[in-house]
């Protein structure tokens, strides 16, 4: 074992980060083999996704019913179906390796911009997370692991390539960044193709090779970044190409805008929008386990007991993140400008080595910083940050990257090494306040990952209801049914695990009308069947519309109550 550390050059700190990675992926293995988090319909699509590119010769570009997220996680699905068999445990292998690679990349990156000590600490936080976040990380629904993982490492690649440019460099070393620029083009392009929220990720990454890389950005550097965008954007670029009415770029326009609310929020002030942000969307993305979540999406109004001292933790813990990225900016900044206009100040033609990599690392911060700012902009501006940020949050899962540079500021004074370090930083606050502020960050993320658990055990007993429910319905030989959206392609996945009886649903509303079907030949299949079973959650819209449709049709159909849904069979004539 040692030899293989020895020839990976892997020393005590390396060490210690593998050993972290392993643990946070282990515990990952546990929660999911658990069950945890529940499935829900939108995971289901995935699943069957998997499902049909596995064992039906299926590729599909996007995900059923959007054209703008990718579907590698669906590819990825496909891929373990195939080694343990479909499951929404082997569904979910690959995201805990997506993780996996995003503490890797996180390691990396901290380790290059700030210190070993610090790239460790950073990687423990991360590696520990609250029930939404944990979640998030955890659930096949495309994109949100793909955006931690390629934006960490986008970051990376291009903090790697303007920190390891010379003038003098070899020929070897010419040949060798080439391929990176290759690398970071296909992250950057596959990255956009899982998911257009790594955008600012891309960005701040490509402003960051301009800043410091425009010398060697020649035509072969250039070809190989482009190759590799194109190359990991292709399904991207073929279907807006061919499809330019109904492209990606409208269609996140649509969702960001709200969708069919979107429109009317509009007209709500903008405070609604920054307190949505600041006391919920914020704090759930960055793992703060909520005390409280709130209903009503006109936050202002609830400002009384016993909802203030809900709105008081979540609000401390959201402007304490804005306070602490503000302090990390001037701290990163103002040595870089300094630094720049005294290069142009001075008569030498060269920067001195010393100080040109000063401040690509400060640019590389403030990079970091940015990624996290345009994310943060670009949800507080959008009219979800009012109408739902109890499950928009997600749209922020990005400000994961920006969380060690957000805490630096507390680090580099709670750790000063020496007096003279320890003057420069106690103007800032205090050491021992930092040091406090750190183990209450600690605390919050323990405590999150607690609470994971305990809501894991929660959730066993409702995947053994929804498995009973189904074996209900095969045992009434049911296989054509009409549902609820939240209930449909869950139930048609969960039926296909492990080579159980197949069963069809569509999508009604709470209407009875149709709904919104995915996978449009599914419809057709239960459409095609005379006598179709019809399944609601117990006192949803759905159930309460067909109990009255049936007053009227007395004698034609059998009600049975499973597991909290009412199920309504065709009675044989």
């Amino acid at each position: 074992m040692t030899t293989v550390l020895k020839y990976l050059k892997m020393g005590p700190h390396g060490i210690g980060a593998l050993g972290i990675i392993l643990g946070a992926s282990l515990l990952r293995l546990v929660l999911i083999a658990q069950g945890w988090p529940a499935l829900d319909s939108d995971e289901g699509t995935m699943g069957l996704m998997a499902l049909h590119i596995a064992y039906h010769g299926e590729h599909p570009s996007f995900f059923y019913g959007q054209n703008y997220m990718g579907t590698f996680e669906a590819f990825l699905g496909a891929t373990m179906f195939h080694l343990a068999g479909p499951s929404l445990f082997t569904l979910r292998i690959g995201l805990v390796l997506l993780f996996a690679l995003f503490l890797l990349s996180m390691y990396l990156l901290v380790r290059l911009l700030y210190t070993k000590n610090f790239a460790l600490a950073s990687l423990i936080l991360l590696a520990l997370g609250s029930s939404p976040v944990v979640k998030r990380e955890l659930t096949a629904i495309g994109g949100y692991a793909e955006t931690l993982f390629l934006g960490a490492l986008a970051l990376f690649l291009a903090a790697w390539l303007a920190h390891s440019w010379r003038r003098d460099l070899p020929s070897s070393a010419r040949r060798w960044r080439l391929l990176i620029y290759s690398m970071w083009g296909f992250v950057a392009g596959f990255g956009l193709w899982s998911d257009l929220l790594i955008f600012p990720f891309i960005c701040m990454s490509a402003l960051l090779l301009l800043l410091f890389c425009r010398a060697e950005l020649k035509i072969w550097a250039i070809g190989c970044l482009s190759l590799g965008l194109m190359i990991g954007a292709f399904p991207l670029i073929v279907y807006n190409v061919s499809s330019p009415a109904d492209n990606s770029l409208r269609a996140l326009w649509y969702i960001h805008h709200g969708g069919p609310a979107g429109e009317a929020l509009r007209q709500l002030p903008a405070q609604q929008q920054v307190a949505g942000t600041l006391l919920i969307a914020l704090p759930l993305a960055t793992n703060v386990s909520p005390i409280c979540t709130p209903l009503d999406p006109f936050l202002l109004e609830r400002w009384q007991p016993p909802t203030w001292q809900c709105d008081l933790y979540q609000g401390s813990w959201g402007v304490g993140f804005l306070l602490l990225g503000g302090l990390a900016i001037v701290l990163a900044a103002r040595p870089a400008w300094r630094l720049w206009r005294e290069h142009h100040r001075s008569p030498k033609p060269v920067w001195p080595d010393d100080e040109r990599q000063a401040l690509i690392r400060d640019c590389a911060r403030l990079a970091v910083l940015g990624s996290g700012g345009l994310t943060l902009l670009f949800y507080i501006i959008s009219p979800v940050a009012a109408l739902s940020p109890q499950t928009s949050y997600r749209y922020l899962l990005g400000l994961l990257i920006a969380m060690p540079a957000v805490t630096w500021p507390l680090w580099r004074s709670a750790t000063a090494a020496s007096l003279s370090m320890a003057n420069k930083v106690k103007r800032q606050a205090p050491p021992a306040l930092n040091r406090a502020l750190i183990a209450l960050i600690a605390l919050a993320f323990i405590g999150g990952m607690i609470g994971t658990f305990e809501d894991a055990r929660a959730t066993q007993a409702m995947n053994q209801r929804q498995e009973d429910l189904i074996q209900q319905l095969v045992h009434l030989h049911v296989r054509y049914i009409y549902s609820e959206y939240w209930t449909c392609d869950r139930l048609m996945f969960q039926s296909q695990e492990q080579g159980k009886e197949q069963i069809y649903c569509a999508v009604l509303d709470d209407g009875l009308l149709p709904g919104f079907d995915r996978y449009p030949p599914y419809r057709s299949i239960v459409v095609a069947h005379a006598f179709p079973t019809y399944v609601f959650p117990l006192d949803s819209r759905g159930a309460r519309a067909f109990a009255r449709f049936v007053i009227h049709r007395q004698g034609q159909y059998l009600r049975f109550v499973f597991d909290g849904y009412v199920v309504y069979l065709r009675r044989p004539k």
